[in-house]
């Protein structure tokens, strides 16, 4: 099964949908396929086994002269790509009823396991006193997220961690979403109650996120921090640090 960001691609791909679109109308074999295409038949058999793995078509060998060829067809009447505050979800709806795939899932908020950590002794304490924010900086490749994923691992016993690698295309609506959704695994459903119900004030979302944060032993980790491009969160961060 194909899931995260790759489904996405397949569903978004020129050619896919091309492909797609006539086995909307039947189903059909790659030659056929990549001859209406004008697309070499390998590259269109490799696609539609990549489809196929994914749930949204299916193949069946059929006997075609003196050769066993695969018939595919579509598995799905419609594809539907749905964003709730759980995260982002693909429909294959048929008439046997249809499947939900996960795309992203607001529920995945776990430290990556630590491997060959050797030392940062001193570094470690540092994490573990009584301080509580923590700015981890430093050249690429030396070893910042193998450290924080070293402490969220010591601390896990004690403390709920909730971990985050953050990209470019990620919001401030994203994040405090996620971190809703960690919350509330907890019990501490304000956040998540507020922003289920249309809640919009961002102020009133940081507060709820601070009085949640405080309620119980968390460790919130962002990984790759140079790589936000919302100023929201930068706001977001700031806030936690001056409260």
């Amino acid at each position: 099964m194909i899931i995260g960001r790759k489904l996405l691609d397949l569903l978004t791909n020129g050619v896919n949908t091309e492909i797609l679109g006539l086995l909307r109308n039947e189903s059909s074999y790659p030659r056929i396929l990549a001859k209406i295409l004008g697309k070499d038949e390998t590259h269109i058999s490799k696609r539609l086994r990549v489809l196929e793995r994914a749930g949204i078509v299916k193949g069946e060998w059929r006997r075609t002269g003196r050769k066993n060829v695969r018939l595919y067809s579509l598995n799905a009447d419609r594809i539907e790509i749905v964003f709730d505050l759980d995260g982002c979800k693909v429909h294959l709806g048929s008439e046997e009823g249809g499947k939900m795939l996960i795309v992203t899932s607001l529920h995945d908020s776990r430290a990556p396991v630590p491997t060959k950590f050797v030392g940062r002794i001193e570094e470690l304490q540092i994490l573990e006193s009584k301080k509580n924010f923590f700015i981890i900086e430093g050249m690429a490749g030396i070893g910042k997220t193998s450290l924080a994923s070293k402490f969220a691992e010591k601390t896990k016993e004690s403390h709920h961690v909730f971990w985050h690698a953050l990209k470019e295309v990620d919001s401030f609506g994203f994040l405090i979403n996620k971190l809703a959704v960690f919350l509330s695994r907890f019990q501490c459903l304000d956040l998540f109650n507020y922003i289920k119900a249309g809640g919009t004030d961002d102020a009133a979302k940081m507060a709820m996120l601070l009085d949640g944060i405080d309620s119980k032993d968390y460790v919130v980790i962002l990984d790759d921090y140079h790589r936000c491009q919302d100023e929201k969160i930068d706001i977001l961060l700031g806030y936690l640090q001056k409260i």
